[in-house]
């Protein structure tokens, strides 16, 4: 139930959409005679799309996110596993072509592979199911499993957790199948989480809740880091996209939190 509710909420909810429903909006006001509330709503869109595309509220949001856990020093010692969140696929259009297509967020897979070649004894285990409210059959597990096979990792090295749905899911489902596999967890294991950096905080104090120490190995990311991320985007909805990205993530902590899915509304190290 929490995670149809979730889908349903964010689609109304996030700012790119909300703007277009506003549009759309006056467009049936317009049609019903509403000529004065039709004009409202006209300007809250455009006046919306505008703040959105000139503020920097994205990318603050955003770098806020991706600040909070620094990035994975170069001598790191040797894990037992790492762990890679999914995200960084589309199934709908690797079943259709028949060839795996990744999205914006492929380092999660990407730098996984470097990693197993960096840690050759190390075990890698993916966790991602499908989080569409429609699956298409294919889940995200099946498409990195072809992905990394297909970079030569080793599939005896290959663990997947393929029924999660959301990172609540993630965590919870991977933290049982390590224990079944490896054991519980002890304080030498050293476990890598790899996802994308502003989704980091949430994944951390998910995997917390569940009792499994991750280390966190940030990929993926949106922003430099500098001033010249206040700069207003090029593109509008690239804004529109920063924005939802980053508030999705901001709104799950306060709700986790509420729901006491985590221990910390902005997990840290």
């Amino acid at each position: 139930m929490f995670f149809i509710t979730s889908k349903l909420f964010w689609f109304l909810a996030a700012p790119g959409n909300l703007v277009v429903l506003l549009g759309f909006a006056g467009l049936a006001a317009g049609v019903l005679k509403r000529q004065r509330l039709a004009l409202w709503l006209y300007r809250a869109s455009a006046i919306g799309l505008l703040l959105i595309w000139i503020l920097p509220l994205g990318p603050l949001l955003l770098t806020t996110l991706e600040n909070r856990f620094p990035q994975a020093p170069a001598s790191l010692g040797a894990p037992i596993g790492i762990i890679v969140l999914g995200g960084a696929s589309d199934e709908t259009i690797t079943a259709a072509r028949g060839r795996v297509s990744l999205n914006e967020a492929a380092e999660r897979l990407t730098e996984a592979v470097r990693l197993s070649r960096l840690y050759p004894q190390a075990t890698l285990i993916f966790s991602g199911g499908s989080g569409a409210l429609v699956p298409t059959g294919l889940s995200e597990a099946s498409v990195a499993r072809q992905f990394w096979t297909d970079m030569g990792v080793d599939p005896a090295r290959i663990v997947l957790e393929g029924k999660s749905r959301n990172t609540t899911e993630n965590a919870a489902f991977t933290a049982a199948l390590i224990r079944d596999t490896f054991g519980p967890p002890t304080p030498d294991q050293r476990w890598l989480l790899v996802t994308s950096a502003f989704h980091m905080p949430r994944s951390v104090g998910l995997f917390r809740k569940v009792g499994l120490p991750v280390v966190p190995y940030p990929v993926d990311y949106r922003t430099r880091g500098t001033s010249q991320d206040l700069l207003p985007h090029a593109q509008a909805m690239d804004a529109v996209r920063d924005l939802d990205l980053s508030l999705r993530e901001w709104v799950g902590l306060a709700a986790y939190r509420a729901t006491g899915k985590i221990d910390d509304i902005f997990p840290g190290p």
